[in-house]
């Protein structure tokens, strides 16, 4: 698989997804990439808890020289606004978790926060952050980048709005799926407080109801083991498709990655 995804020679999707159901039927191993994922997600958690990166996040340098004028509440969210994005550029950086290499150094940290944000979505996405309380579904992509998109999460969830992430059914190579968050000790420490929506049939009253609770952070299965296909998710991953005001999906793009929001 990882020899087809370096030359560019794609197989097609149905054939791939029977090919890897065949060899988990035949190996009996239920989640063959386990231990690339966990070493993945544990390299970025040991990024963000450094205390190398907390003090290039914390770093106003001169990211506001340019607006003197601001208003305390203006400068809140300035700062705010700033923080977000370098959460963000994160993203584009796969190399945190794929290389050998240890935690770099803060000027290497610096010059990454110094990515620019693109995509038809960030604008939107910016005056969302800042708005009223929405609900916002985040689809999860490979293990290594969840750990970003928890920590971004989390801080959309601490400014009051919902986020529910989604993840795989089953294994499927090296996305993230529900056994990743009862056996990875990164994911099940980072989703300790999120409430799991276990129900794959929920009715569209008791998912209000639901989402309406203490909660900030959500969990649900997409109801797949493949690459999204939305003619094949869950009845209740539909409904939240549906009744969410933000969805955010992001996939690579030669070195970048790109924020879309729908």
């Amino acid at each position: 698989y990882s020899d087809e995804i370096m030359t560019g020679l794609l197989i097609p999707s149905r054939l791939e997804k029977r090919l890897y159901k065949i060899f988990l039927s035949r190996t009996h191993i239920e989640n063959p990439y386990s231990a690339d994922k966990q070493k993945a997600n544990k390299k970025v958690s040991n990024f963000l808890n450094s205390e190398r990166f907390k003090k290039a996040l914390n770093r106003m340098d001169k990211s506001l020289e340019s607006r003197p004028d601001l208003s305390l509440s203006q400068l809140k969210d300035a700062i705010q606004e700033i923080e977000f994005k370098r959460l963000l550029t994160l993203l584009a950086h796969d190399h945190l978790w794929t290389s050998e290499a240890g935690i770099p150094p803060l000027t290497t940290i610096k010059t990454i926060f110094k990515t620019p944000v693109k995509g038809s979505g960030i604008d939107l996405l910016l005056r969302m952050m800042k708005g009223k309380e929405k609900k916002i579904l985040w689809l999860t992509d490979e293990s290594g980048g969840v750990v970003v998109d928890l920590a971004i999460a989390q801080f959309l969830a601490d400014l009051g709005h919902i986020v529910i992430l989604a993840v795989k059914e089953k294994p499927f190579f090296k996305k993230v799926c529900l056994a990743d968050t009862r056996t990875d000790p990164v994911l099940m420490n980072a989703f300790e407080n999120a409430h799991f929506i276990h129900d794959r049939t929920i009715s569209k009253n008791n998912l209000v109801k639901l989402l309406k609770h203490d909660k900030h952070l959500y969990v649900v299965s997409d109801g797949t083991s493949e690459s999204t296909n939305l003619l094949l998710m869950s009845t209740t991953f539909s409904r939240i498709f549906k009744e969410v005001d933000c969805v955010i999906s992001r996939g690579p793009t030669q070195k970048r990655r790109l924020i879309d929001t729908h």
